[in-house]
């Protein structure tokens, strides 16, 4: 799976279609079509690795503590 951020596509758009419309049908070939002509510009998903999910569920909790800490002293 490769993410292709929305405004790439919008800054495409007017390579594809005069009128400027969406479609579905016209939306996917466009996105395939990016990727076959640029498709090296773009990286693919990857999963997160175990330890950063662990690093951010303590970093989450550490923000909430910090919130709830603001919260009380206000």
């Amino acid at each position: 799976m490769i993410p292709i951020h929305p405004n790439v596509v919008k800054a495409r758009r007017p390579r594809y279609r005069a009128a400027g419309g969406k479609s579905d049908p016209g939306d996917a070939f466009m996105l395939a079509d990016i990727l076959r002509t640029d498709g090296h510009r773009f990286r693919p998903l990857v999963p997160v690795a175990d330890d950063i999910r662990a690093l951010r569920a303590l970093v989450r909790g550490r923000d909430d503590l910090v919130a709830q800490r603001v919260a009380l002293a206000n």
